[in-house]
């Protein structure tokens, strides 16, 4: 699981520098692909922990419940955050876009951080039992 994890994330890291260079530029509708890509990507990723990777941990491992429901509540911000800038895009409110992106890449960054330090945490967990 955890590979599966990290491997999903290094691909989602890729789609936020496409989004960033999209962002750096001027078009709006390739800006809008960009993050419209970006946004079905984190949405299928959300999914899949949300409901194939995080309920065997909260049985198994209840006592990592508040951290799961912690990521579980970024997962819905994230996809609001994204909602946003891309509703800025179309306004043509481009500085203000860019701003929310770069809010967005770190706050996701520290969430990635935290997700993956659970993993590994587990892991250490199932090979000491």
């Amino acid at each position: 699981m955890k590979k599966a994890i990290v491997e999903q994330h290094r691909v989602l890291e890729s789609l936020f520098a496409e989004s960033e260079a999209a962002l750096a530029g001027t078009g709006a509708e390739a800006m809008a692909e960009a993050l419209g890509a970006l946004r079905e990507t984190l949405e299928a990723h959300f999914e899949l922990e949300d409901t194939l990777y995080h309920p065997p941990i909260r049985t198994l491992r209840p006592q990592h419940a508040p951290t799961l429901r912690s990521i579980a509540e970024g997962h819905g911000r994230f996809i609001t955050q994204l909602t946003e800038i891309l509703g800025r895009v179309t306004e043509g409110a481009f500085p203000e876009a860019r701003r929310g992106f770069e809010e967005l890449s770190r706050e996701f960054a520290a969430h990635e951080a935290v997700e993956e330090d659970l993993m590994r945490t587990i892991e250490v967990e199932a090979h000491g039992a």
